[in-house]
């Protein structure tokens, strides 16, 4: 009876042993990660490496990603950076990497700027720091000073649009549709010297583009490749004829309404 008693009491002590050990352990390991490892000289940071496609300031970059060279590279949460940074509108993606023992990539993908927005509503000018560029996804950011590098964007003209600076996507479908436009009219016509200076979204249904030489051209929103197609045709036809072309209107498919310019230079496209 005594030595059974021995036994359970011995069985008790281990298996409380055990319990106790199996509680305290976690609480050493974090003791000894924070104590030795994140505080560790060999493993603090030295070197922000930023890597990005566009214009953005590698010291905006910095400065929003709330990283300070010093601290432990451990206690660096490359999601939490990559989430401040992505919130800078003219950033499309982010990628950040720790690099033992002392390094981090940050990898930016800027947004392409395709056309600049104009809002006469809104008061959003073209042109100048602080107005708004768009990229081939509808999506509008903020021009920094270096307006200059896209003075020779096309305008997109929107009027009765939310403030872009709301980020509602409410409005998208027509830049998208104008962007559309001036990227397949750059594959057609660029070389041709008639890149689009103006795109107004008319409406959910028409676009109306203004060319060099005061010629303008009104497109269906739905039919904008067969338009472009269509408008291939008639310049070929006018040149032909030694006509100079004012306007076109390719929402109507038969018997397309076009006027010419009265005398003076032709035209040549």
């Amino acid at each position: 009876m005594e030595r059974y008693r021995m036994r359970r009491t011995m069985w008790f002590v281990k298996l409380s042993a055990a319990l106790l050990f199996g509680l305290i352990l976690p609480f050493a390991i974090k003791w000894g990660y924070d104590r030795f490892l994140c505080e560790s000289d060999y493993l603090r940071l030295r070197h922000v490496i930023i890597d990005t496609s566009g214009t953005l300031d590698e010291a905006a970059i910095m400065a929003e990603s709330g990283v300070e060279v010093g601290n432990s590279l451990l206690r660096l949460d490359p999601d939490v950076i990559q989430s401040r940074i992505a919130a800078l509108r003219m950033v499309e993606s982010v990628e950040v990497s720790r690099r033992f023992p002392d390094s981090v990539l940050i990898k930016v993908m800027e947004r392409i700027p395709q056309a600049w927005l104009y809002c006469p509503d809104l008061g959003i000018l073209p042109h100048q720091s602080g107005g708004y560029l768009i990229d081939d996804n509808g999506a509008c950011f903020v021009c920094s000073d270096e307006c200059e590098l896209w003075s020779l964007l096309p305008i997109i003209e929107v009027s009765g649009m939310v403030h872009p600076e709301s980020r509602v996507a409410g409005d998208s479908d027509r830049l998208l549709r104008a962007i559309k436009l001036i990227k397949a009219n750059n594959i057609l016509f660029a070389k041709r010297g008639m890149s689009i200076i103006r795109v107004i979204a008319l409406s959910d249904w028409g676009l109306l583009c203004q060319y060099p030489g005061d010629f303008g051209v009104t497109f269906d929103c739905n039919r904008i490749e067969g338009g472009l197609q269509d408008l291939d045709e008639i310049l070929e036809k006018a040149a032909s004829a030694n006509l100079s072309l004012a306007s076109v209107n390719l929402v109507t498919v038969k018997n397309i309404p076009v006027t010419f310019h009265p005398g003076g230079d032709i035209t040549k496209w």
